[in-house]
């Protein structure tokens, strides 16, 4: 039977040595990793939320803040804002970005440390693990020693850089691959996890997100506030934005 890798693959490194590629998994080691990531998120019961609260953050304190001169330009002239709306909103808006998943990951690792390393440590050695091994170990029955060579293998040589990069891997190519429709309830719990919405089930198309007011973003935490003169870092691959000068651009 030929089957379609639907998920892209991804290299990480682990110490000095050669590239390791992460490819869609097989359903042996993906229900496995599942079993594992439930485990995690009974350790951490709060991990969503960590995920969660960040994100809002990083997304308020990042926005990208668009001025009513700014609506001439090509980019913002499908925001579809009439006068009045401008005037309602004092002339400026707040566009969120997107949180990149290597700070989410980052900013929930440490709490995952402490509460579940060892599953954390397990999940990551079922996913640099490949499937030809354990094919072949499954037949061995020697599953768990495999897994356990893999663990030595990150604990002794991966660096911590390269271990938060194999965790965001990890749940780069869960939430895609689980994301296709024939796994749905895991798709929910790994979204659940990183403290986002649910990726669209069934070929349905999520609704788009309007730009926040000013008057209306309520973040978490104290905001930090927007700066009028340099717009935000963009993330995930989108252009860069113009520089806001008082109600101009540069």
């Amino acid at each position: 039977m030929t089957t379609t890798e639907t998920t892209p693959r991804r290299t990480i490194t682990i110490g000095d040595d050669d590239p390791v590629t992460i490819r869609p998994f097989k359903g042996y080691k993906a229900i496995h990793v599942g079993k594992i990531v439930a485990e995690i998120m009974r350790a951490v019961p709060d991990i969503a939320e960590q995920a969660a609260i960040f994100t809002r953050k990083f997304e308020h304190d990042n926005a990208l803040v668009i001025t009513r001169d700014m609506s001439h330009l090509p980019q913002f002239q499908n925001l579809g804002m009439t006068a009045d709306d401008w005037d309602a909103c004092g002339g400026r808006i707040l566009v969120p970005q997107d949180a990149p998943m290597e700070l989410v990951v980052a900013s929930v690792f440490p709490s995952i440390v402490e509460s579940a390393e060892t599953k954390l440590m397990r999940l990551l050695a079922w996913v640099i693990t490949p499937d030809a091994d354990l094919r072949t170990a499954d037949g061995d029955d020697t599953v768990d020693d495999v897994i356990e060579a893999s663990e030595k293998r990150l604990l002794h040589d991966a660096s911590l850089d390269q271990l938060i990069d194999i965790a965001v891997v990890s749940v780069e190519v869960i939430r895609e691959q689980f994301a296709a429709g024939k796994a749905d309830r895991l798709a929910g719990l790994i979204s659940r996890v990183m403290g986002r919405p649910d990726e669209p089930q069934n070929g349905s198309t999520p609704a788009a997100t309007a730009p926040q007011t000013e008057a209306s973003t309520t973040p978490p935490t104290t905001p930090a506030t927007p700066s009028s003169t340099a717009s935000p870092t963009p993330t995930d691959g989108r252009a860069t934005s113009p520089s806001i000068e008082s109600g101009g651009v540069t």
